[in-house]
C-alpha cells in the first residue's frame, strides 16, 4: 500500500490550502468565543490566547509557504551573505518556537560542541533562520507531548533531532518533493514545507540529510556554506 499522499499537479493547491487551513482558523474562532466567554479568568484567558497565536503562527507558516513557492522567493538568498553568531541564532529559534514546545510539554535541549562556542557561519541570517525554524516546527509538530527533541551545533553542521512518529523509508526518498505528504499524517500541512527547506539550503550552497524510521523519530543534518571558528 502506498502511503504517499502526492498532489500531482499545482492546480490542486488552492483545495489543499483551503482544506487545511480550515485546521488552524477553525481552532483560533473556537478559542476566540471561549475568550469572550470567560474574560474574567485570568489563567483561562492566558492558555486560550496561548492556543490562538500557536494556530495563527501555523497558518503564517503554512501561507509563507505557498507564497515562497509561487514566487520562489528563496532564489538568490546566498547573495545577502554575513557572519553569523551561531549561539545567538540559535537562542532566536528557541525564542519563536518556545510556546509550542511549552503547550506539549517537550524536552528541548541544545547541545553545543567546544568548538561551536565561538563559531560564525558567513550566510543569509534570514535563510538560516528559517531553516531551521521550519525544521524545529517540524520536530515539534510529529513529536508527542513529553517527547525530546535536540538540536546539537558542531561547526558549521547543526542536527536538529527527536523521537517523534517517524517517517516511512519510501516517504524519505520523497521528501523534498513539492506536495508531497505521508497519509498516516493527519496534522494540516501544504507538502511544501522540506522541498523549500531544501532550495533554501541548497542557495546557502550547504547540505541536508535526513534519517528516519517510523516510530522511532527524525534526523536531519544540516551545513550551511563556510564557517569561521
Amino acid at each position: 500500500m502506498n502511503d504517499i499522499k502526492t498532489y500531482a499537479a499545482p492546480d490542486r493547491l488552492l483545495y489543499c490550502i483551503s482544506h487545511d487551513l480550515k485546521t488552524p482558523l477553525n481552532t483560533m474562532m473556537g478559542y476566540a468565543v471561549l475568550l469572550e466567554q470567560q474574560c474574567c479568568d485570568e489563567e483561562r484567558v492566558r492558555m486560550y490566547a496561548e492556543r490562538i497565536i500557536g494556530s495563527g503562527m501555523l497558518m503564517a507558516s503554512m501561507i509563507n509557504d505557498v507564497l515562497d513557492y509561487a514566487g520562489e522567493g528563496y532564489k538568490g538568498s546566498a547573495s545577502a551573505a554575513e557572519e553569523i553568531d551561531l549561539l545567538s541564532l540559535t537562542e532566536e529559534v528557541r525564542s519563536v518556537l518556545e510556546p509550542q514546545i511549552k503547550r506539549k510539554k517537550q524536552n528541548f535541549i541544545i547541545y553545543i560542541d567546544e568548538n561551536a562556542k565561538t563559531a560564525s557561519l558567513n550566510c543569509d541570517k534570514n535563510t538560516v533562520m528559517r531553516v531551521l525554524t521550519n525544521l524545529l516546527s517540524n520536530a515539534v509538530k510529529y513529536t508527542q507531548e513529553n517527547g525530546n527533541i535536540q538540536m546539537i551545533i558542531s561547526g558549521r553542521e547543526i542536527v536538529i533531532k527527536d523521537d517523534g512518529i517517524g517517517m516511512s523509508p519510501e516517504f524519505v526518498e520523497k521528501v523534498f518533493e513539492p506536495f508531497t505528504r505521508e497519509k498516516v499524517v493527519s496534522e494540516p500541512g501544504t507538502g511544501l514545507g522540506m522541498y523549500i527547506v531544501k532550495e533554501l539550503v541548497d542557495a546557502a550552497s550547504g547540505k541536508i540529510e535526513i534519517k528516519s524510521r517510523p516510530g522511532e523519530g527524525t534526523a536531519v543534518r544540516i551545513s550551511f556554506g563556510s564557517a569561521d571558528v
